[in-house]
């Protein structure tokens, strides 16, 4: 249906595009046909197609890691990484940064926790943990798994990461993926644990997306920006990205504004701190 020269063109783009640039093409392209009075240069709005073999989950999947050594932090952001790389939302966050009142608007959590001495614990992590014990919620709405660090050694073998996942469910929420317990050497578990995630998520994508492969999306018409505007606003979300013994201090900071406003790359914004 196309012409020759149409033909060469389209052959040497397709060459020199990756699988994503292809597969936003091919979305795109469904969307202009599904929307032919749109298909000129001075239309508002902008149709965004993504065409994928598994429709990803939507809702962000928050990851509580605590710890006292530094391992559950590691296994935490470890599993972050990978899931992430499977084209998950994952937030990681540690639990004396978490405020546990959010529980009830979650949908989907990760709880990565070490035990200490006699079944306690991180001291980080009493909060988060006193709270689930002292405070009735509804959860629900909540699917949750629990990865539980600790050491044989001791005879309250990971009894925090335990009472983590009793709690949670005396509360209403539902185990995604039983509880996966790790001895010192903890990779391996870990890493096992991270697996059976993957493919929990995989295979509710597949579930959710057997019939529909192409999602299109309206992004509706933005004001216009103002060339400098002040906006006031509260930080929400703090905690520490570094490794426990990097020398480098990276920060995430989530800055929550009563009035929206757009920001995109080339822009600059400057914060000032009261």
């Amino acid at each position: 249906m196309l012409a020759e020269a149409q033909l060469a063109t389209l052959h040497a783009l397709v060459e020199r595009s990756s699988e994503k640039e292809l597969l936003w093409m091919s979305g795109y392209l469904a969307g202009l046909v599904a929307n032919p009075e749109k298909n000129g240069e001075d239309h508002r709005q902008k149709v965004i197609a993504q065409q994928t073999e598994k429709p990803i989950v939507t809702e962000t999947i928050t990851l509580i890691y605590g710890t006292e050594t530094g391992n559950a932090k590691k296994a935490a952001l470890k599993t972050a990484t990978e899931l992430r790389q499977a084209g998950l939302k994952v937030k990681p966050i540690a639990a004396e940064q978490y405020k546990p009142a959010q529980l009830e608007k979650e949908t989907q959590l990760l709880v990565v926790i070490s035990t200490q001495g006699e079944g306690e614990p991180p001291e980080a992590a009493k909060p988060f943990y006193d709270y689930l014990h002292q405070q009735e919620m509804d959860l629900r709405g909540l699917h949750f798994s629990v990865l539980a660090l600790g050491s044989k050694a001791y005879p309250l073998y990971c009894q925090t990461g335990i009472d983590v996942e009793e709690k949670l469910k005396q509360w209403g929420a539902k185990v995604t993926v039983p509880m996966q317990t790790c001895d010192e050497d903890f990779e391996s578990e870990a890493s096992l644990w991270t697996q059976k995630i993957n493919q929990y998520y995989t295979s509710k994508n597949n579930q959710a997306g057997h019939q529909q492969s192409v999602v299109v999306k309206a992004e509706p018409h933005l004001p216009e920006k103002p060339g400098k505007k002040i906006f006031e606003g509260i930080i929400r979300t703090n905690f520490t990205l570094n490794d426990t013994g990097s020398k480098r201090y990276t920060n995430h900071l989530e800055i929550e504004t009563e009035e929206p406003f757009i920001y995109e790359t080339g822009d600059a914004i400057g914060i000032v701190p009261e």
